[in-house]
């Protein structure tokens, strides 16, 4: 391994992945997130709540709550920021003058890994100068840089490294290179950064070797909270507490075992870089088809099974490919790429047809469950919509036919709007009779989260970004059940007639924006 190939791959992943629009987007999020959850003691809210007591505003309490903070969001939207870069060299024909350097596959595989470390751990370190900034404004204690390092690295540390050894695995190993990877990754992350914490806070007393798998460190906090403090009743986000019970601070909070388990934690995170570097595809072409390089790729047994199961339902859209060239202009050109849309995803054919099915025959109650697998499948189908003519490198040629690149970025909008109406058509029709605020949530929803994959897959070139944050925004839906402006679909019932109506602003704009942006790149 030499060290100067190996720092000459890693600056060139870090500046090429510096350079997305993505990353700016990304980082806003997070660092906007950081001060919505760090809320302001005045308002009666605090960032750490113990038996309806706060913690004091100190380098400690901060450090700790905004790198639990970041551990959270890293975990998902990380994995979705890193990967991907072997397709790109597949893509723009880099793969094959890679392959023919002398550069071996464990050295390659390991510098891809750490060009993503190091990029994760630059944003990291942006969000922590936020931190830091934060603590200036709203602390009641001197800044100490030291303390924010130390927890920011013992928890975000193994978080990253682990986010980018699996992205680099799904990138070394073909049929993990598409959507089968992608949504394998986000149950996974739904297991180890939810159901993983979850379960060791209430079920046991020591961490013992699950602290050497718990990646997200969440699992290591709740345990450390309840030797320090003897109680399950605590709370990280923006809580409500007791203004009259004493504030308390955070002191020995980092143990030896603590230390020594993390560290131990990111040994184990790079595991999965040996099963990248046996399977490696090096871009041969009899592994990795350059005209399939966003999709599954060969030799995926799994994925070859599910569509060969799926292929009758291609049946179902074969009156659309009659209908399409009978309708006038944009409307038949519409309705065209959606049976395209259908035919090249026969999986989403059978998704669509069991959750209308389904939606007919559950009572009322179970319609919110419906609704919401409905909405993942439509935005895991709609994420690279507006990237295909990218994808396909035929943006210039699409931009010459009639309309131009304005009225072909329209036509992908209304399709993933349709989209979007027809895997909520059932819930959408029954609430309308009953549930008129839900509905107009429904459709309100769908144009904001449509109009957002279209704007989001043209800006950046890639649909890993809008489906990043559709996963964290769902997962973060599910989850907070009873606010408002989490239920953007409506399927928690906790939609009001003012976030319906600021849905609908939000996605007009959108739409309009992209529109005019479009317009304006063709000009």
């Amino acid at each position: 391994m030499s060290p100067r190939i190996i720092a000459a791959v890693v600056l060139n992943d870090v500046r090429m992945r510096a350079r997305k629009l993505s990353t700016l987007v990304t980082l806003l999020i997070v660092i906007t997130l950081t001060w919505m959850l760090v809320a302001d003691p005045d308002t009666g809210r605090s960032l750490l709540v113990v038996d309806k007591a706060r913690a004091i505003y100190d380098s400690a309490t901060l450090a700790l709550g905004s790198s639990m903070i970041a551990a959270f969001v890293f975990g998902l939207v990380g994995f979705y920021l890193v990967r991907g870069r072997t397709r790109d060299d597949v893509r723009h024909g880099v793969g094959g003058l890679i392959a023919a350097t002398p550069i071996g596959n464990g050295a390659f595989v390991f510098a891809r890994w750490l060009g993503s470390v190091a990029y994760l751990c630059a944003l990291a370190g942006a969000l922590m100068v936020t931190a830091m900034v934060l603590q200036s404004v709203r602390g009641e204690a001197p800044v100490q840089p030291w303390v924010f390092l130390k927890t920011y690295t013992l928890i975000l540390l193994p978080t990253i490294m682990f986010v980018a050894a699996v992205a680099v695995l799904c990138d070394a190993y073909s049929p993990l290179m598409g959507k089968g990877g992608d949504v394998l990754f986000f149950f996974q992350w739904f297991t180890q950064f939810s159901l993983l914490p979850i379960s060791i806070g209430r079920t046991l007393d020591t961490l013992g070797l699950l602290g050497a798998v718990d990646f997200s460190g969440l699992g290591t906090i709740v345990m450390r909270f309840r030797q320090l403090y003897q109680t399950n009743n605590f709370s990280l986000g923006g809580n409500t507490f007791d203004p009259s019970m004493p504030v308390f601070t955070l002191i020995d909070f980092w143990s030896a075992e603590m230390i020594g388990m993390r560290v131990l934690c990111a040994a184990v995170a790079m595991l999965p870089l040996l099963p990248a570097i046996l399977l490696f595809h090096r871009y041969s072409p009899d592994r990795v088809d350059a005209a399939k390089w966003a999709g599954a790729g060969k030799g995926s047994i799994i994925v070859a099974i599910i569509h060969r199961l799926s292929r009758p339902a291609k049946v179902l859209v074969r009156p659309l490919w009659t209908l399409a060239p009978r309708l006038p202009g944009f409307i038949g050109q519409t309705v065209a790429d959606l049976a395209l849309t259908l035919i090249s995803n026969p999986v989403a054919v059978v998704a669509l047809a069991a959750v209308s099915v389904v939606g007919i025959f559950v009572d009322e109650k179970s319609l919110g469950g419906v609704l919401i697998a409905g909405i993942f499948c439509w935005g895991i189908l709609i994420s690279d919509i507006s990237v295909r003519d990218h994808q396909s490198a035929t943006e210039s040629l699409t931009g010459a036919v009639t309309g131009g690149a304005a009225r072909r970025y329209l036509r992908q909008l209304v399709l993933s709007i349709a989209l979007g109406a027809l895997f909520s058509a059932v819930v959408l029709l029954r609430w309308s009779i009953i549930n008129w605020l839900g509905a107009m949530a429904i459709i309100t929803g769908v144009v904001s989260l449509g109009a957002l994959a279209s704007l989001l897959g043209r800006a950046t070139r890639t649909g890993r970004t809008f489906l990043s944050l559709f996963l964290f925004g769902l997962y973060l839906a599910v989850q907070v059940k009873h606010s408002p402006w989490f239920d953007v679909v409506g399927f928690n019932g906790a939609a009001t007639v003012e976030t319906v109506a600021a849905k609908c602003v939000i996605g007009l704009m959108l739409c309009v924006i992209g529109v005019m942006v479009n317009r304006w790149r063709q000009d």
